[in-house]
């Protein structure tokens, strides 16, 4: 019964996609959130883009479930670190855990010097990063042997 239904809102959401028709922010919201709960990253990505082409104001707690989501695949962190340029206001002042989710992201795939430039904009723009966010770029330095970098991070 679930994939029947996933199959189905899956046809309706890329024939309001393939029309441009959309509803508002707060329905836009609960969809990207319901792919990214299906695993279906991609397709919520491409949700949130046509909202952000037609100009729709989305929930920040749809954009950092998206951003989350987007983590979990090397394949789809690009997006996600795209994505966190688009914050800003009280979304960005209050957005820890997305910029954490990209940071931990780009250490794994071993990209620090990435991570650490997102830790120097969050330092200057904010979010205020957290002790973990600096003990990931900390532990990816000492993993890659570059503890000169480390000691700079502290």
């Amino acid at each position: 019964c679930k994939r029947s239904f996933m199959d189905w809102a899956c046809s309706v959401c890329e024939k309001m996609l393939k029309s441009g028709v959309l509803p508002e922010g707060e329905q836009m919201g609960n969809i990207i959130t319901w792919f990214c709960k299906e695993g279906k990253a991609e397709e919520a990505y491409a949700v949130y883009e046509l909202a952000k082409t037609k100009e729709k104001s989305l929930p920040p707690r749809s954009v950092a479930t998206l951003i989350s989501a987007l983590c979990k695949s090397d394949g789809t962190i690009t997006f996600a670190q795209e994505m966190l340029g688009d914050l800003s206001g009280e979304a960005r002042r209050h957005g820890i855990k997305p910029f954490s989710d990209v940071i931990h992201s780009l250490c794994r795939m071993r990209y620090v010097k990435d991570a650490k430039s997102l830790l120097l904009d969050m330092i200057s723009k904010g979010p205020a990063p957290g002790n973990a966010v600096f003990n990931l770029i900390v532990h990816a330095c000492s993993r890659n042997g570059d503890l000169d970098e480390a000691k700079e991070v502290l």
